[in-house]
């Protein structure tokens, strides 16, 4: 019987199939060994589980399990039809004690689905080929992420442990037709905008790094629920992102994350990121808006402002120097010295 273990590319773009490397487990039970270690120590996404009814009053199981290092096909027999295993849902297997292959898949007693958020996930690490392609932003994404305290990882994760909103948030672009506009645009300009944030957060005492840099990998949380693909192809604003906006968006999920989850964030932090997101400059008096008091906010501005003005240098400058192509979001085409 052969198994087929799906190791990760070593290319940054690649695509959605997998190289796989086969063997045989009765001749190499180093490579058994390996994998069920994997199992074991990892947590997963569930990216795809297809149910066979065996006839008898059991069924088998077989699903695809991904994680960063791996994408590891598994399955296992159930008395009964089990439907809580989706695709999507975060799971950790539970193996017998002597790994053995089915079929060409690892044989497992069960999956056990994480039903709460928690922060022992780095959700940059379950970030499947489909949802993004540029590997090395995920990979850049997961180094950030694990820099952040318990409670401000925990927060992103209450606010994204729902997979179809973070599918939303990795595949959709970061505007229509501005900067970032590609697919998955919006999960490159965020971990570009939370890079900037943590470097300059962490050369400032009277700053937060944890504070600074979630609210650069929340400013845009929103946008997953902003855009929706027309029928030409390009993209719309949907009912909430017209009347409600990305940053209403952000400040509700975590306002509602807060109420539901128990994440032990320091109060002032919790307020400090609603502040962010909400003090506007320069507004009149009759709006009731507050002016921005916390550094975060003014850095996270420069950071988002200065990945954005990049973004659309590097499209419309041209190598050779001189004027570069025009954009309607830049006032004058782009001009770079020569040689």
């Amino acid at each position: 019987m052969c198994i087929k273990l799906a190791l990760l590319p070593k290319s940054n773009l690649i695509s959605n199939t997998f190289s796989a490397i086969s063997f045989d487990a009765a001749n190499d039970q180093s490579n058994m060994t390996t994998t069920a270690q994997l199992l074991s120590s990892k947590v997963f996404r569930v990216t795809n589980i297809v149910r066979e009814d065996l006839g008898t009053g059991s069924y088998r199981n077989e699903a695809t399990l991904f994680c960063s290092q791996a994408s590891i096909k598994v399955d296992w027999i159930d008395k009964a039809l089990i439907g809580r295993i989706h695709i999507g849902q975060i799971v950790s297997p539970r193996l017998s004690l002597e790994p053995t292959c089915s079929n060409g898949c690892i044989r497992i007693c069960r999956l056990v689905v994480y039903e709460r958020p928690t922060e022992s996930v780095n959700l940059f690490d379950l970030i499947p080929y489909g949802w993004a392609k540029d590997r090395d932003v995920v990979k850049r994404g997961a180094e950030l992420m694990n820099e952040l305290s318990n409670a401000h990882r925990l927060l992103f994760n209450a606010i994204f442990w729902n997979h179809a909103r973070f599918e939303r948030f990795c595949k959709q672009p970061s505007s229509m037709i501005g900067h970032h506009s590609e697919p998955s645009g919006n999960l490159r300009h965020t971990v570009e905008v939370a890079e900037e944030m943590r470097d300059y957060c962490s050369t400032r005492s009277f700053t937060n790094m944890h504070l600074g840099v979630l609210s650069a990998f929340l400013h845009d949380a929103g946008k997953a629920d902003e855009y929706t693909m027309n029928d030409k192809g390009g993209w719309d604003l949907t009912d909430r992102g017209r009347l409600l906006g990305h940053k209403v968006t952000a400040v509700e999920w975590i306002a509602a994350a807060v109420a539901t989850c128990n994440i032990e964030l320091p109060q002032d932090h919790y307020v400090g990121l609603l502040h962010i997101f909400t003090a506007i400059p320069n507004a009149p008096d009759w709006m009731g808006l507050r002016e921005p008091a916390m550094h975060e906010s003014f850095l996270l501005s420069v950071c988002d402002r200065l990945s954005g003005r990049d973004d659309l240098v590097k499209r419309t400058a041209v190598e050779e120097g001189g004027f570069g192509k025009s954009h309607r979001h830049l006032k004058a085409s782009v001009f770079t010295v020569r040689g």
